[in-house]
């Protein structure tokens, strides 16, 4: 299950009745809002969805996803009920990730193909750009603060965080790890993600900047115990 919560205390995610989709373990067949333990059902009302799943929500009640109907994966805005495709222009499968407070969203999108590599994308109003981490393979953008600073994930020779500050990148890397995720980021510029050790074993960690640019100082880590999270945290789309 996917959780994201704003300070108001209104948390979005998904759920299944059943056992998932195989390849898309983390979507949902069903979204959800929950504020303060009342929970309503997020489900894209276009015709013929079969699951839908909500990945962020701002602090106006804004809420990002992806729903399926059947194909590659289509991004959400809801905003109040009101629902809008978020769709990369002349891109296939694509997943609105994150949204900030000022309506900015980030996620990912495949070529017209739709197979790998994934692009991250910014949509600023309507208007689309591509976001791809320096020589990467593979690339998307998880979450997005009121800044403007992106996060997310990327391959060039292993799997590696990222964090993009007006264009300027830096790799998130946790020590000795094999693998690193990033998936949100605060107006602080806190980091949240997870990272995979040589055992293969998935953990999640929080990280905060310090003052030597770039760099990130470990808050705190904690085992996992969902395996699963690194194959589905990059979703076929």
């Amino acid at each position: 299950m996917n959780v994201k919560s704003v300070p108001s205390g209104q948390i979005v995610g998904a759920y299944n009745l059943n056992p998932p989709e195989s390849g898309h373990i983390f979507e949902g067949a069903h979204g959800f809002l929950d504020i303060g333990g009342t929970f309503t059902n997020v489900d894209d009302p276009t015709a013929g969805v079969t699951n839908t799943t909500a990945e962020k929500i701002n602090n106006s009640g804004n809420i990002v996803g992806v729903y399926r109907t059947g194909g590659p994966g289509i991004g959400f805005l809801d905003v109040g009920g009101v629902f809008t495709d978020v769709n990369f222009p002349g891109g296939v499968g694509t997943h609105a990730n994150g949204i900030n407070n000022a309506g900015e969203i980030v996620g990912q999108y495949k070529g017209p193909s739709g197979n790998p590599p994934h692009h991250g994308f910014l949509d600023n109003g309507g208007t689309f750009s591509t976001i791809d981490f320096p020589g990467s393979t593979d690339t998307i953008a998880s979450a997005i603060n009121s800044f403007g600073s992106i996060v997310g994930n990327y391959t060039l020779n292993g799997r590696f965080g990222f964090l993009d500050k007006a264009g300027v990148f830096s790799t998130i890397a946790f020590p000795g790890a094999v693998g690193t995720e990033v998936y949100g980021i605060n107006d602080q510029g806190d980091l949240v993600g997870a990272y995979q050790d040589e055992g293969g074993v998935i953990h999640g960690f929080e990280a905060a900047p310090v003052p030597e640019p770039g760099t990130f100082a470990l808050i705190g880590a904690a085992l996992v115990n969902v395996t699963v999270m690194w194959r589905c945290r990059r979703p076929a789309a």
